[in-house]
């Protein structure tokens, strides 16, 4: 380990080295990428409502204003998890979560089925990261009737600087 008396020009921005606003004395003999977590550490998780819509068409269908991610953030997704309400006679449906950006879909989770007499519930299979702008969906691969998507996700608010 090297000890930094005056760090050369250039170097603190180079590196990135600012640990908390200070700059650090010692520099490690060997150099590898890192990825700094210190923000999944120091906020919270919460359980957010996406909000609810009644689909009767195939096509990918907004939850709500609490599903789009407003501006200044980025959300780590631990969780994106959607539920049908129990369907009356002759409903059917088929659908999977989805995240969508500008028209197009880039998180996919599986597919779900529910028909007469039953509710489904279907989530996410990984843990992903969103940032401002892109929106939590309900993509309707198949239905016959009405149903009504709702939609939850456990999420860590980050700042998008």
């Amino acid at each position: 380990m090297a000890t930094i008396a005056t760090p050369p020009r250039g170097m603190i921005s180079l590196f990135g080295l600012r640990d908390m606003g200070a700059v650090p004395n010692d520099l490690s003999n060997v150099v590898v990428p890192t990825i700094d977590i210190t923000e999944f550490a120091l906020v919270n998780r919460e359980t957010v409502g996406f909000g609810s819509v009644a689909v009767n068409a195939v096509g990918n269908w907004a939850l709500g204003s609490n599903a789009t991610v407003p501006p200044g953030e980025m959300w780590y997704v631990h969780s994106f998890t959607l539920t049908n309400n129990t369907l009356g006679a002759g409903a059917a449906i088929r659908y999977r979560p989805v995240v969508w950006e500008a028209g197009t879909p880039f998180v996919r989770g599986p597919q779900v089925s529910a028909g007469v007499g039953e509710s489904a519930t279907v989530g996410t299979d990984r843990m992903f990261l969103v940032t401002a702008g892109q929106q939590m969906q309900v993509w309707i691969e198949g239905i016959t009737g009405n149903a009504t998507i709702n939609g939850y996700g456990l999420i860590s608010r980050l700042r998008n600087s």
